[in-house]
């Protein structure tokens, strides 16, 4: 009798984590990354002064990737992005500062090349809100930023071995299409747009004969004994010619950071069974 109800715990307690396990497997995992940036911005903006501004960018980066649960060819991506400078002109006499908010969210198609090549193509839809304020301006000191819209984007994930480690590698270009912009006019204040309502045309459509928003990120994987750590460089390039203002921006950062690879469901529960899929291994 004792070993009767032995038998019977043991049970209640394997089959259940066997289900479990089983119920897993028809999950697809979640990659997720944590990066910290450091590099330069150098900013041109006609409307707040006739002089490049130049200096340091820090900035946090939130990547995450998902497998469709409907088609095993299509993955899901989102991309949040925090961006703070500040900036001198080459004469040291003048500052400028910016920040900006960036979020990307949208999908894309997969191709398997070989083994260790694969090549996705789709599409991000969202956009960048932000700012830049120049301090030496008593007028006209600041520049709003609003870019709104639907950007082609491209995937190049490559596996390779070295020794003992598993190093993944991933290249990402986003390209601009059509969108919605913000721009005040030449000679035009914010005091007139807010307060006065002469906002005719400041709210336009934008394509990349107008407003040019290029993003490149390279990044590398290199996994350790408990953590992932991901290695890379990023570059985002905006320039923009509206009612006969420019501005150039141009950012350049390294990142570090940490990846986390699992399965959410019931309450977010982590769980990395064998056989579970990856949208990005």
């Amino acid at each position: 009798m004792r070993y009767n109800l032995l038998i019977l715990i043991l049970l209640s307690v394997v089959l259940p984590c066997k289900a479990i396990e089983k119920e897993a497997t028809q999950f697809n995992s979640v990659n997720s990354s944590h990066l910290f940036t450091i590099g330069s911005r150098s900013t041109w903006d006609s409307y707040l002064s006739p002089s490049s501004y130049k200096g340091t960018n820090l900035g946090y980066l939130y990547d995450q990737m998902k497998l469709s649960e409907a088609h095993k060819h299509i993955s899901y991506q989102s991309l949040f992005r925090i961006d703070l400078s500040k900036m001198e002109n080459k004469a040291g006499n003048g500052e400028m500062w910016s920040g900006f908010l960036t979020y990307r969210w949208g999908a894309h198609y997969r191709w398997q090349i070989d083994p260790s090549l694969q090549l996705l193509g789709g599409a991000l839809m969202g956009g960048t809100i932000g700012g830049l304020y120049n301090i030496r301006n008593s007028n006209n000191p600041a520049q709003a930023k609003i870019n709104l819209g639907l950007s082609l984007s491209g995937i190049a994930l490559y596996k390779v071995r070295i020794g003992n480690y598993p190093i993944h590698f991933r290249y990402q270009i986003n390209l601009p299409t059509v969108g919605f912009t913000f721009s005040p006019h030449y000679g035009q204040s914010y005091y007139e747009i807010f307060t006065l309502g002469n906002d005719k045309g400041v709210y336009l459509v934008s394509s990349p004969h107008n407003l040019f928003e290029l993003e490149n990120m390279f990044s590398a994987e290199i996994p350790f004994n408990c953590v992932t750590l991901r290695l890379g460089f990023s570059n985002t390039y905006l320039r923009s010619t509206i009612h006969q203002l420019e501005t150039q921006i141009n950012c350049n950062s390294f990142f570090i950071g940490f990846v986390k690879e699992g399965l959410f469901f019931s309450g977010k529960k982590r769980i990395k069974p064998a056989g579970y899929h990856s949208p990005v291994y």
